[in-house]
Protein backbone atom coordinates (compact mmCIF):
# COMPACT_ATOMS: atom_id res chain seq x y z
CA UNK A 1 0.00 0.00 0.00
CA UNK A 2 1.04 3.51 -0.77
CA UNK A 3 0.37 6.73 1.20
CA UNK A 4 -0.33 8.19 -2.63
CA UNK A 5 -3.78 9.66 -2.74
CA UNK A 6 -5.59 7.87 -6.03
CA UNK A 7 -6.20 11.38 -7.44
CA UNK A 8 -2.52 11.53 -7.75
CA UNK A 9 -2.02 8.44 -10.00
CA UNK A 10 -1.50 9.36 -13.84
CA UNK A 11 -3.02 6.94 -16.41
CA UNK A 12 -2.06 7.89 -20.25
CA UNK A 13 -3.83 6.43 -23.06
CA UNK A 14 -1.62 4.48 -24.63
CA UNK A 15 -1.96 2.89 -28.39
CA UNK A 16 -2.57 -0.83 -28.22
CA UNK A 17 0.67 -2.19 -29.06
CA UNK A 18 2.64 0.06 -26.41
CA UNK A 19 -0.29 -0.96 -23.93
CA UNK A 20 0.66 -4.38 -24.79
CA UNK A 21 4.00 -4.52 -23.88
CA UNK A 22 3.08 -2.72 -20.61
CA UNK A 23 0.82 -4.81 -19.58
CA UNK A 24 3.29 -7.83 -20.67
CA UNK A 25 6.71 -6.04 -18.35
CA UNK A 26 4.42 -5.40 -15.35
CA UNK A 27 3.73 -8.12 -13.12
CA UNK A 28 -0.26 -8.65 -11.86
CA UNK A 29 0.72 -8.37 -8.09
CA UNK A 30 2.12 -4.73 -9.26
CA UNK A 31 -0.19 -1.81 -8.75
CA UNK A 32 -0.15 1.07 -11.02
CA UNK A 33 1.28 4.80 -10.26
CA UNK A 34 1.44 6.22 -13.18
CA UNK A 35 1.79 5.59 -16.95
CA UNK A 36 2.74 8.06 -19.41
CA UNK A 37 3.64 7.71 -23.21
CA UNK A 38 6.37 9.32 -24.13
CA UNK A 39 7.99 9.33 -27.89
CA UNK A 40 8.61 7.24 -30.90
CA UNK A 41 6.91 4.51 -28.72
CA UNK A 42 8.22 4.72 -25.43
CA UNK A 43 6.58 4.30 -22.10
CA UNK A 44 7.29 4.80 -18.33
CA UNK A 45 5.30 2.71 -16.05
CA UNK A 46 5.49 3.46 -12.11
CA UNK A 47 4.57 0.89 -9.54
CA UNK A 48 4.60 0.14 -6.12
CA UNK A 49 7.86 -1.86 -6.77
CA UNK A 50 9.32 0.24 -8.97
CA UNK A 51 10.04 2.06 -12.65
CA UNK A 52 9.18 0.20 -15.91
CA UNK A 53 10.68 1.78 -19.14
CA UNK A 54 9.18 -0.03 -22.29
CA UNK A 55 10.32 0.79 -25.75
CA UNK A 56 8.26 -0.21 -28.91
CA UNK A 57 11.46 -2.35 -30.09
CA UNK A 58 10.38 -4.76 -27.29
CA UNK A 59 13.52 -3.05 -24.81
CA UNK A 60 12.19 -2.80 -21.19
CA UNK A 61 14.07 -2.04 -18.33
CA UNK A 62 12.98 -2.56 -14.51
CA UNK A 63 14.24 -0.14 -12.05
CA UNK A 64 13.53 -0.72 -8.10
CA UNK A 65 13.43 2.37 -6.44
CA UNK A 66 16.55 1.31 -4.19
CA UNK A 67 18.77 1.40 -7.38
CA UNK A 68 17.40 4.80 -8.27
CA UNK A 69 19.25 8.01 -7.07
CA UNK A 70 17.61 10.81 -8.32
CA UNK A 71 15.27 11.15 -11.66
CA UNK A 72 16.47 14.32 -13.93
CA UNK A 73 14.12 16.06 -16.15
CA UNK A 74 15.14 18.59 -18.76
CA UNK A 75 14.51 20.34 -22.07
CA UNK A 76 16.81 18.99 -24.93
CA UNK A 77 15.70 21.22 -28.01
CA UNK A 78 11.89 20.41 -28.86
CA UNK A 79 11.35 17.71 -26.33
CA UNK A 80 11.94 16.65 -22.91
CA UNK A 81 13.96 14.29 -21.26
CA UNK A 82 13.19 12.08 -17.87
CA UNK A 83 16.20 10.26 -17.07
CA UNK A 84 16.96 7.83 -14.47
CA UNK A 85 20.02 8.24 -12.94
CA UNK A 86 20.63 5.51 -10.53
CA UNK A 87 23.07 4.71 -7.50
CA UNK A 88 26.82 4.99 -7.78
CA UNK A 89 26.34 6.57 -11.45
CA UNK A 90 27.08 10.09 -11.98
CA UNK A 91 24.56 12.45 -13.35
CA UNK A 92 25.79 13.19 -17.50
CA UNK A 93 25.78 16.61 -18.29
CA UNK A 94 22.67 17.78 -20.24
CA UNK A 95 22.79 18.01 -23.89
CA UNK A 96 25.14 15.50 -24.17
CA UNK A 97 23.11 14.05 -26.40
CA UNK A 98 21.78 17.52 -27.97
CA UNK A 99 20.42 16.11 -31.75
CA UNK A 100 17.45 15.34 -33.60
CA UNK A 101 16.92 11.79 -32.49
CA UNK A 102 15.53 10.12 -29.17
CA UNK A 103 18.08 9.12 -26.85
CA UNK A 104 17.94 5.56 -26.61
CA UNK A 105 19.27 4.66 -23.46
CA UNK A 106 17.74 2.00 -21.44
CA UNK A 107 17.32 4.34 -18.53
CA UNK A 108 15.59 7.43 -20.50
CA UNK A 109 12.58 8.12 -21.38
CA UNK A 110 11.61 10.94 -24.37
CA UNK A 111 8.81 13.11 -24.91
CA UNK A 112 6.79 15.61 -26.23
CA UNK A 113 7.83 19.23 -24.59
CA UNK A 114 3.84 19.99 -23.79
CA UNK A 115 3.86 17.20 -21.27
CA UNK A 116 6.65 18.45 -19.28
CA UNK A 117 4.08 19.05 -16.34
CA UNK A 118 3.22 15.45 -16.48
CA UNK A 119 6.32 14.09 -16.40
CA UNK A 120 7.43 16.51 -13.76
CA UNK A 121 4.56 15.00 -11.28
CA UNK A 122 5.73 11.17 -12.57
CA UNK A 123 9.26 12.63 -10.89
CA UNK A 124 6.87 13.64 -7.50
CA UNK A 125 5.41 9.91 -7.79
CA UNK A 126 8.77 8.45 -7.73
CA UNK A 127 9.96 10.83 -5.16
CA UNK A 128 7.37 9.83 -2.60
CA UNK A 129 7.57 6.50 -3.08
CA UNK A 130 11.84 6.10 -2.80
CA UNK A 131 11.20 8.55 0.56
CA UNK A 132 7.97 5.95 1.87
CA UNK A 133 10.85 3.23 1.51
CA UNK A 134 13.51 5.17 3.21
CA UNK A 135 15.65 5.45 0.58
CA UNK A 136 16.31 9.39 0.30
Amino acid sequence: MTGLDPLDKIMDVLPEDLKCLVMKEVHDQENYLAVVQGIKGEAVAVTDEGVHIVKEDDRCSFFPFSAIAFVKIYRELRRGKFELIMRGEKSPEEGLMMGYEADPAEHVINFPFAKMVVFKKVKEIIGKMMADQGLV
